[in-house]
C-alpha cells in the first residue's frame, strides 16, 4: 500500500501548480463547487463570513464558557 500512496503523493505534488487552471477549464461556477475559498471573484474572507453566519451551527446563542476552560487547564 505504501507504493500506492507514495504515486498518489507524487502525482498530486506534480499535479499542483496546475489545479487552479484545470479547475477553471471546467468553467465550474462558485456555486457548483460549493466552496468559499478560491472564489472567481476573490472575496474569500467577505464570502466565508457570510458563509458561516448563515450556517446551521451558528444559529443560536453559545454559553461564554472560556473562563472556566481556563481555570480547568491551568496548574
Amino acid at each position: 500500500m505504501d507504493v500506492v500512496s507514495d504515486g498518489v503523493l507524487l502525482l498530486l505534488e506534480r499535479l499542483r501548480p496546475n489545479v487552479v487552471a484545470l479547475v477553471d477549464a471546467f468553467d465550474f461556477t462558485d456555486e457548483d463547487l460549493q466552496s468559499v475559498l478560491g472564489r472567481y471573484d476573490g472575496n474569500v474572507y467577505e464570502s466565508l463570513y457570510q458563509w458561516a453566519s448563515s450556517s446551521p451551527l451558528n444559529s443560536t446563542q453559545v454559553a461564554n464558557v472560556s473562563r472556566h476552560v481556563v481555570l480547568c487547564f491551568e496548574f
